[in-house]
């Protein structure tokens, strides 16, 4: 069994990185143990997430609203309006279908 630096490892998981192939093709391709392959690349993961900050986020609640479109029955038809839509025009609609 060859050994490897670390420096080595990370060129290898790079390399995989780019290379199209699954784990096990590679692997067998360079000659390479997948079970250390797997060891060293979750070791690189590990490290790169842990330099990776989550940063808070704070949600206004009263900047969230479900837009319920308004709903009226004229006539056995039910309407839907998109809550964008004016009251005037709501009306002029509801007063064509009351006719």
């Amino acid at each position: 069994m060859k050994t490897r630096t670390q420096e080595q490892w990370r060129k290898l998981v790079e390399l995989h990185e780019t290379s199209g192939k699954t784990a096990v093709e590679f692997c067998k391709e360079h000659g390479v143990s997948s079970k250390y392959f797997s060891v060293w690349k979750n070791r690189f993961l590990k490290e790169e997430l842990a330099g990776q900050a989550f940063v808070p986020v704070k949600v206004n609640k009263q900047s969230i609203r479900t837009v319920e479109p308004l709903i009226v029955h004229c006539k056995g038809i039910e309407l839907k309006f998109p809550e964008e839509l004016s009251a005037e025009r709501i009306g002029q609609i509801i007063k064509a279908c009351a006719i």
